[in-house]
């Protein structure tokens, strides 16, 4: 490595600048940073592009940024500041960004290697689009402009020392032009909020005991995370009289609409708890209360929330987007149904057994465990050391 010895992480998180000089990123991202921060033999400095506009984050924090034990720069991508901080990096984990797609070319002129992230494949950014876009013309723009896009992040992948990948779609788009991939599965899940065996054995007594079914949904109640479609499940479920409950987490735009909608066609099943704090609120009612988690998610993001809901040793009854279904490829750990079809994930859980659900369960939290947020952090910094130290590789 450079002397210097300094890991540069380029992340599309966005940040905003707020009162007194302070940051507003979101806690995930902070642990985040702070395992590299742990991990890395060197220095840490960390470059967010900002943003004045609010997102829908349900973690956001306000951080000093020197009360931090790693640098911490926000500027756009494309600043003469921001390629300052690049060009003295002894390694790059960041990228492909569609406002630096030169990094590549500047990191061959600066002999520094570069590691590019993924998590979202083409099919899955238009998909993102055609949610987003009402507007045909819109959309179609949108979508040319993704296909155009995609040439540019192969080449710039084919032309990296490597690639870490969050999820299986991205890992089989890209593995096979890139000189070193990784694949991994990105989550909050350190190993004191995994499952233990008194939960463990508290949900297999009550599963077996024939009580009803708790159902549970966590996440930004909003229009991509298809939140519309759990109260069609939650409606055939009654039809069906079948006994259970549904636990909706969270906040979002569709908070209100949702439980307007709960109200007035007096869904009793359904209990809207709000947002919760994910270590303290969220993962112990998971562990404790939960037998069996729906994602109706339509568009294939590698959400957190798949690995998370493993760690507490539930399976998940879920659309079959790009991401759930890469996950079922590589761990037996739920049931995927067809998109945009709720009445199918009603009619999955009504097939359900109480042991299968046991035994997805238990893989579950098999999966997860290999998977926690320690390991998957001390891969992803072994996987950037062993590039750094092997130097640039000029394409």
């Amino acid at each position: 490595m450079r002397r210097n010895d300094t890991l540069v992480v380029l992340s599309d998180m966005p940040a905003r600048r707020v009162n007194a000089g302070r940051v507003r990123i979101t806690r995930k991202f902070l642990d985040g940073v702070e395992s590299y921060s742990a991990l890395w033999p060197g220095s840490v400095h960390v470059l967010l592009d900002e943003t004045i506009e609010s997102t829908e984050n349900l973690d956001e924090i306000d951080v000093n940024p020197d009360d931090l034990n790693w640098r911490l720069t926000v500027e756009p991508y494309d600043s003469a500041s921001a390629l300052t901080v690049l060009q003295g990096a002894s390694v790059i984990l960041g990228g492909p960004h569609y406002r630096l797609m030169r990094l590549t070319e500047y990191c061959r002129e600066w002999r520094v290697p570069c590691v590019h992230m993924t998590e979202n494949t083409l099919r899955n950014r238009l998909e993102i689009a055609r949610i987003d876009e009402s507007d045909p013309l819109k959309l179609v723009k949108r979508s040319v402009w993704e296909v155009r896009h995609e040439y540019r992040i192969r080449r710039s992948i084919g032309r990296a020392a490597g690639v870490q990948c969050n999820g299986v779609p991205t890992y089989k788009a890209y593995r096979g032009i890139s000189r070193d991939p990784l694949l991994f599965f990105d989550n909050r899940t350190s190993d004191s909020l995994f499952a233990n065996r008194d939960e463990i054995a508290a949900r297999e007594r009550r599963l077996r005991e024939g009580r009803p079914l708790t159902i549970a949904f966590s996440g930004r109640l909003a229009k991509i995370k298809g939140v519309e479609d759990l109260i069609d499940v939650c409606r055939h479920l009654k039809r069906q009289r079948f006994p259970f409950k549904l636990l909706i987490a969270g906040d979002g735009p569709l908070r209100i609409p949702i439980a307007d909608c709960v109200m007035r066609e007096q869904l009793d099943e359904v209990v809207m708890l709000g947002a919760l704090d994910f270590h303290t609120e969220l993962m112990p009612l998971m562990r404790q209360e939960v037998d069996i988690f729906v994602a109706c998610h339509k568009q294939g993001d590698p959400s957190c929330t798949y690995l998370e809901t493993l760690a507490a040793g539930v399976p998940i009854v879920g659309y079959s987007n790009e991401a759930f279904a890469g996950l079922l490829e590589v761990a037996d750990v739920g049931w995927g149904a067809p998109l945009n079809e709720p009445e199918q994930i009603a009619r999955t859980i009504l097939s359900i057994g109480r042991e299968q659900i046991i035994a997805k369960g238990n893989a579950a939290l098999r999966f997860a465990k290999e998977n926690s947020f320690n390991r998957t952090f001390a891969r992803r910094i072994e996987h950037v050391l062993r590039i750094a130290k092997a130097g640039p590789r000029l394409p």
